[in-house]
């Protein structure tokens, strides 16, 4: 039809960058991820010692999601415009800033505005997806995307037990700063070395100034409201999950519940590792992307119902590592029909 929307060939400006930039990107991913993963398992006792309960728990995680709603379309419509490694180092200067505040906060309040700002400044991961896209083809995409999510899923194993494990011998405030250290050394990385990615920094002239249709298309908003679904139950999940399992299994313990929620997030991290390192590509492959994100959505919904059956906390470990099978298998397939359901100028902003 002449008026549809047709996006801008920009096949030959895919800029090709060595795997040694791409590698960067995902220990970029798993740097902030686990960061952020160290302080996870800790922090709704933090919370609780400052008088707080389910409520403000729920809040802190509702807090620094919103913040990244609110602010993330724009962090991206940015990095589609003045590229990817400008949002990297702002993002990562929030995480910084997130850890030192929360390691020497004194009441909760303190902690709540330090989580929305990290929450504002959360653009590493998306943007580290849209670098992906830009320098990868619609075949290849897939099994990048999901080692990128892989990443995200080592960093979830090996985070929660380093933070355990960092709290009781360093101490909260010392834990903070070292995960402090870690944003520091993230954004050394980026500026000493990661090469720009930006799609249009190799658009050829004449291609530069074609207008184009700014508003992303409905395929991709449709895939918007499935991940915001989708995340809204694992943010759920996330803060709450450790009051769960104090109060099913352990009768009001929070150390020993703390201990296996530690636990229980580093077993679905490496239930996560597996799904996307080894069993996604065939899947992929097999399936496609469509039928992969029916069988991992299919997968995580029939897991969160056996989750809500308190039967035993074995049970509560078994059927968590269904749901993040199916995250394993929902994410990167969800992610690249993202980038090849938009224009390269909108991959940014999409994401």
């Amino acid at each position: 039809q002449p008026n549809a929307h047709k996006f801008v060939n920009h096949a030959n400006a895919m800029p090709r960058v060595g795997r040694l930039a791409i590698w960067t990107v995902n220990c970029l991913v798993f740097s902030d991820f686990f960061q952020s993963c160290v302080l996870l398992p800790v922090l709704p006792k933090i919370v609780e010692n400052y008088g707080g309960g389910a409520f403000k728990i729920g809040l802190f995680t509702t807090v620094s999601a919103g913040c990244e709603a609110i602010a993330a379309p724009y962090w991206g419509a940015l990095a589609d415009k003045w590229g990817r490694r400008p949002v990297f180092m702002i993002s990562m200067a929030g995480g910084f800033l997130f850890s030192v505040l929360s390691g020497f906060a004194n009441d909760y309040w303190v902690l709540l505005f330090a989580r929305g700002l990290v929450g504002i400044c959360g653009a590493v991961n998306p943007v580290a997806a849209s670098y992906i896209a830009d320098v990868t083809t619609e075949e290849e995409r897939p099994g990048y995307m999901s080692n990128y999510t892989g990443c995200i899923y080592l960093a979830l194993s090996s985070g929660p037990a380093a933070g355990g494990v960092l709290n009781r011998i360093l101490g909260f405030q010392t834990t903070c700063i070292l995960t402090a250290a870690v944003c520091a050394l993230n954004m050394c990385c980026v500026y000493k070395a990661l090469p720009e990615s930006r799609w249009c920094d190799l658009q050829k002239p004449e291609q530069a100034h074609e207008p184009m249709d700014n508003q992303l298309p409905r395929r991709a908003w449709t895939l918007c409201i499935a991940g915001f679904l989708s995340n809204s139950v694992f943010a759920v999940f996330e803060s709450l999950g450790m009051l769960y399992i104090q109060e099913s299994f352990f009768l009001g313990d929070g150390e020993r519940a703390t201990s296996l929620w530690s636990v229980a997030l580093s077993g679905l991290g490496i239930m996560g590792i597996l799904t996307t390192f080894i069993a996604y590509h065939p899947i992929e492959r097999r399936l496609g992307l469509r039928q992969s994100i029916l069988l991992g959505g299919g997968c995580s919904a029939c897991g969160f119902l056996a989750v809500s059956m308190p039967v035993h906390q074995y049970w509560f470990l078994c059927f968590s590592m269904v749901v993040f099978f199916g995250e394993g298998v929902l994410a990167p397939s969800m992610n690249t029909l993202m980038t090849q359901s938009v224009d390269p100028s909108q991959i940014g902003r999409a994401m």
